[in-house]
């Protein structure tokens, strides 16, 4: 049950990112910008919803796993010396 969990709490992550990288694509790629509307009306023109809940899976857990592992690797405080003397 803790893998799902684990995996659950990537998704979120990753959907949670998402904006912020069609922000960075819009501000500082903007000549690829319009390769991105033209992916996304491909799939809006499909009219399948579960094509593009199979493309929001498949780009947020990849987003959702780099997110969590650097979010981890700066902000995990474990190594801090004063947690281990008893003060957190």
């Amino acid at each position: 049950m803790g893998a799902f969990t684990i995996a659950f709490d990537i998704i979120v992550v990753g959907a949670l990112a998402l904006p912020w990288v069609f922000l960075v694509i819009h501000l500082f790629f903007s000549q690829n910008e319009s390769s991105l509307k033209k992916l996304l009306g491909w799939v809006k023109d499909q009219q399948q919803p579960a094509l593009a809940g199979i493309l929001l899976f498949a780009i947020a857990f990849p987003l959702g796993s780099i997110v969590s592992r650097i979010a981890q690797d700066f902000f995990d405080d474990d190594d801090l010396r004063f947690l281990r003397c008893g003060f957190g």
